[in-house]
């Protein structure tokens, strides 16, 4: 085996600078990417609506003065009436509350056995039962597909920097190298 020739520190020390700086700027590279949002289909328009927009656009209507405040009023007083519904129907609400309260009590001073019978639960009031199969039924004539499996997931990778990825393979290739060489020498 040779010897090998002793490397100046200083030229060392520079290569492995000029290594760091280009991992890093490699590395700011990717942060780029990361920030790359993946696309949704849901999102996209159909070219047919931007090619084409005025076959798909509205004509804008346009309203009279009178019926634009005569629509107004009418809201207005639409507003007005469910308002009072619902106040209406809270009273009510209130008012039935506080009257099962005053004969629960009324209940509760002349008989606890009545009281306790009346705050029971019910099972039987709303009785819930359902008939029916269990099984869903056979289709008559079906054709089963046998078991056959088609996977149309849709899949998005991050874009690839070419000039990264054979940076990568050429390390990796040299660290293969240096193990396989180091390997040797023991």
């Amino acid at each position: 085996m040779r010897k090998r020739k002793k490397a100046d520190p200083a030229i060392t020390k520079l290569r492995e600078e000029r290594k760091r700086k280009k991992i890093w700027r490699d590395i700011k590279r990717l942060t780029k990417l990361q920030n790359q949002l993946k696309p949704l289909d849901e999102m996209e328009v159909p070219y047919a609506l931007v090619d084409e927009p005025e076959k798909y656009a509205r004509e804008r209507v346009t309203i009279s003065d009178d019926l634009f405040c005569e629509r107004e009023d009418l809201l207005q007083e639409w507003s007005v009436y469910k308002a009072k519904r619902h106040s209406r129907d809270l009273q009510m609400i209130e008012r039935i509350d506080a009257a099962q309260e005053k004969a629960l009590d009324q209940l509760q001073l002349a008989s606890q056995r009545l009281f306790d019978e009346a705050v029971k639960v019910d099972d039987t009031f709303l009785p819930f039962t359902v008939d029916g199969p269990t099984d869903t039924p056979p289709i008559k004539d079906f054709d089963s597909p046998q078991g056959d499996y088609k996977d149309c997931t849709k899949t998005w990778e991050a874009p690839v920097v070419p000039e990264m990825d054979k940076k990568l393979k050429k390390q990796r290739l040299e660290a293969r190298k240096a193990e396989l060489a180091q390997a040797k020498d023991e």
